[in-house]
């Protein structure tokens, strides 16, 4: 795995620990784990959205941008 893709998991990973401790600990409300959401589609059958954390996607691209940040200053 490429040092940009390690930043990005950890930046991903981070996420689950840090709304894991909140919601265990401090009384957070928001799920830390990725879930599967039915959806009925128009033939009947039904799919599943996978969905993330709402923080996920910011944390990811801001662990990126520090990475490379961090890259130009060596």
């Amino acid at each position: 795995m490429g040092d940009e893709k390690q930043a990005r998991v950890t930046g991903h990973e981070t996420v689950h620990a840090y709304l894991y401790d909140l919601k265990k600990n401090h009384g957070g409300t928001k799920e830390p784990n990725h879930t599967f959401e039915p959806v009925d589609t128009d033939d009947g059958s039904i799919m599943f959205n996978y969905t993330s954390p709402p923080l996920m996607k910011p944390a990811e691209l801001e662990a990126i941008k520090n990475y490379k940040d961090n890259q130009k200053k060596l």
